[in-house]
C-alpha cells in the first residue's frame, strides 16, 4: 500500500455535540487534525493524521482518502458546544489518550507542511521538533484550555505555555487566546502571527514588519466548528505556495467562511469554490 503523505497533522480527532440557538442539538465527527486534512485533501495534498481516539470514531468513513495513524483509546474526545449565546460556551465529556513521537510513520517525518492542532494538551510543545516539515504551522487552543471537575472549559494561559525550540512558519490564534501576550512576544513564536476574531475579521502581523486587517464575510453562520482550523489550514496551503501573506489571509477568510455555511467536516471548500467566494463577495 503506498503510505506516502506530504500533509501531517498531529492532534485529537473528536466528536463535536453542539447545541444551536434553534434548540438543535447534532453530534459530529470533527477535530482540528480532521477539518485541516480535509481542506488539504481538497487541495490534491495527500494528508496523514496522527492521533489517539476510541473505536467508536470511524475515520475510514468520516474521513475518506486520509490516511490514520490512530493510537487506541477507551473514548474518543468529545466536546458539549453551545451555542446559543454569542459566545460559545463549551465542556468536556470525555478525554483520548497522549499522543506519543513513536506513532509517527518514519515515512511521515519529511512532509511538506507539518500541523500541530492540540485540543486538550495531547501533545507536548516539543513535537515542534518532531517533523521537519518544509513548512509548518500551529493552532495552539488546546494548551489554552483548562477545565474544572465538571468539565467546563475556560481559556487560561501566560507566556511560559507558548515557549518552542524554534520559531513555527505560522502561529494562529484566537483574540481571546491572544490577550495575555504582545504582538513581539507572539513573533518570538511565529514568523506570521494571526488573531482570529470571528465574524471581526483577522489581523496578521509578519516577521518582516508588515501588518494587515483581513475582513470577514457576512454570511449564514449555520456551524462554527472548525472554522479557525479552516482559516489556519488555508492561510498555510497559500503561503506554502508562495503566496503573500495578505492574499493568503483573503483566501482564507474566504475558506472560513464556506465551511461555517454547513454543518460538520467542511464540504465544497475545492479551490474553485473558495476562488468564486473570493470574487462573488470581494471584499479587498
Amino acid at each position: 500500500m503506498n503510505n506516502y503523505v506530504d500533509f501531517v497533522s498531529i492532534g485529537h480527532v473528536s466528536y463535536d455535540i453542539n447545541e444551536y440557538s434553534d434548540g438543535s442539538i447534532v453530534k459530529n465527527p470533527g477535530g482540528a487534525v480532521a477539518y485541516a486534512s480535509v481542506l488539504a485533501l481538497n487541495h490534491g495534498m495527500k494528508p496523514g493524521i496522527i492521533t489517539a481516539c476510541g473505536d467508536d470514531y470511524d475515520y475510514e468513513i468520516f474521513l475518506p482518502n486520509i490516511k490514520v495513524c490512530a493510537s487506541k483509546s477507551l473514548h474518543t474526545t468529545t466536546f458539549m458546544n453551545d451555542y446559543r449565546a454569542d459566545i460559545r460556551k463549551q465542556a468536556i465529556m470525555y478525554n483520548s489518550n497522549k499522543i506519543t513521537k513513536n506513532l509517527i510513520p518514519i515515512n511521515w517525518t519529511k512532509p511538506k507542511i507539518f500541523f500541530a492542532g492540540p485540543l486538550l494538551h495531547e501533545i507536548p510543545k516539543s513535537s515542534i521538533g518532531w517533523i521537519q516539515a518544509d513548512f509548518s504551522y500551529i493552532v495552539p487552543q488546546g494548551w489554552f484550555r483548562k477545565w474544572n471537575h465538571e468539565g467546563i472549559i475556560s481559556i487560561q494561559g501566560n507566556l511560559s505555555d507558548l515557549k518552542f525550540n524554534h520559531r513555527w512558519d505560522l502561529l494562529v490564534l484566537s483574540e481571546e487566546e491572544s490577550k495575555s501576550f504582545t504582538k513581539e512576544q507572539l513573533l518570538d513564536c511565529g514568523k506570521i502571527v494571526c488573531i482570529t476574531k470571528s465574524s471581526n475579521g483577522a489581523k496578521i502581523y509578519c516577521e518582516t514588519g508588515e501588518n494587515y486587517f483581513i475582513p470577514s464575510y457576512t454570511v449564514k453562520d449555520l456551524d462554527p466548528t472548525g472554522a479557525g482550523d479552516i482559516w489556519a489550514t488555508a492561510m498555510a496551503i497559500k503561503l506554502h505556495s508562495g503566496s503573500k501573506p495578505i492574499d493568503a489571509g483573503y483566501y482564507a477568510s474566504a475558506a472560513a467562511a464556506i465551511s461555517i455555511e454547513s454543518i460538520g467536516l467542511p464540504k465544497f471548500l475545492s479551490p474553485e469554490n473558495i476562488e468564486r467566494k473570493l470574487q462573488k463577495n470581494k471584499i479587498l
